[in-house]
C-alpha cells in the first residue's frame, strides 16, 4: 500500500497541467512570435540605418529610407504612419524612453516587453556610437574599413543576442498582460 500511495504521489507530481491561455495572452503571444519571425527577417536582409559615409547610425530611418529593427517592425506591424511621424519630428527617438501616446500602445499591444523593445532597438546608441569614434583604431593604412567592419560587427551582435534573448523568454514565460 505505501508503494502504491508513493508511485501515485510521484505520478500526480509529474503530471502538470496548463491552464488554457486567455484571449488576450494568446493573441500577444501570436504577436511576440510574429515580431520574433520579423526581427529575423530583418537580421538576416543585414541592411541598417547608416549615414553618408556608411557608417552605423541610430535613427529610426536613415536618408536611404533604411529603418532601425524596432521602426521595421512597426511598420511590418502596419504602423507606418508611426514610423513617419517619428522620423520626421524626433529620428533619434528611443523607445525606452516612451511612456505615453500611440507608440507606448503599440508596444504594449507588440507582445515585446518595452525592456525588450529597448534591448532590439539598442543596437547602437549615440553614446555608442561616439565611443567607437573616439576609440582607438588599429593603425592601418585601411583605417576606416576597419573602423566601419568593427562598427557593424557590434550592430549584427547586438541584434543577434537580442534574437537569442527574445527567443529564450518566449520559451520559458508566458506573455504578460499590461494592466494599464
Amino acid at each position: 500500500m505505501k508503494h502504491f500511495i508513493l508511485i501515485s504521489l510521484v505520478l500526480a507530481a509529474c503530471h502538470t497541467t496548463t491552464a488554457p491561455q486567455s484571449p488576450v495572452a494568446a493573441d500577444l503571444s501570436a504577436r511576440r512570435a510574429q515580431m520574433l519571425a520579423w526581427l529575423d527577417e530583418y537580421v538576416e536582409a543585414g541592411k541598417f540605418p547608416e549615414d553618408a559615409q556608411g557608417n552605423p547610425m541610430s535613427v529610426f530611418r536613415d536618408a536611404r529610407g533604411v529603418r532601425c529593427p524596432m521602426a521595421e517592425l512597426i511598420f511590418r506591424s502596419g504602423r507606418a504612419d508611426l514610423v513617419d511621424a517619428v522620423a520626421e519630428t524626433h529620428n533619434d527617438l528611443r523607445l525606452a524612453d516612451v511612456h505615453d501616446g500611440p507608440l507606448y500602445t503599440w508596444i504594449e499591444t507588440s507582445g515585446l516587453s518595452q525592456d525588450e523593445v529597448a534591448m532590439i532597438q539598442g543596437a547602437m546608441t549615440v553614446e555608442e556610437m561616439r565611443g567607437i569614434e573616439n576609440g582607438v583604431l588599429l593603425q592601418t593604412a585601411n583605417a576606416d574599413a576597419v573602423k566601419r567592419a568593427n562598427e557593424w560587427g557590434q550592430v549584427k551582435g547586438h541584434l543577434a543576442t537580442a534574437e537569442v534573448a527574445l527567443k529564450n523568454a518566449s520559451k520559458r514565460a508566458p506573455v504578460h498582460v499590461s494592466r494599464n
